[in-house]
């Protein structure tokens, strides 16, 4: 998904992901997020093709705003570490 959206590199295969700006004309709050997929059924619904976008917006600004590939694969790490950290807490204290 990084290399799709700041176009890195070209033998990467481009998904039928694309930005919400590309689906519609007008200005929404998501349009610089990407389109997600509608999936019909349970087994499309769990395919990489439909949750690819899902997470991909779900990632914070500062993260996606990168432009290089060593500086995004060390910050998403990070997210990464820090969503287990936290789901590990929650879990040991209880709370949900």
């Amino acid at each position: 998904m990084f290399c799709q959206v700041h176009n890195v590199s070209d033998s990467v295969p481009i998904l039928s992901n694309s930005l919400n700006d590309n689906i519609h004309d007008y200005n929404t709050r998501g349009s610089k997020k990407m389109h997600a997929i509608q999936a019909r059924t349970k087994k499309m619904s769990d395919s990489f093709i439909v949750k690819d976008p899902v997470y991909w917006n779900r990632l914070p600004k500062n993260v996606t705003n990168l432009t290089e590939l060593c500086g995004f694969t060390h910050m998403l790490k990070n997210v990464i570490v820090l969503i287990y950290i936290n789901e590990m807490i929650t879990s040991f204290s209880g709370k949900k």
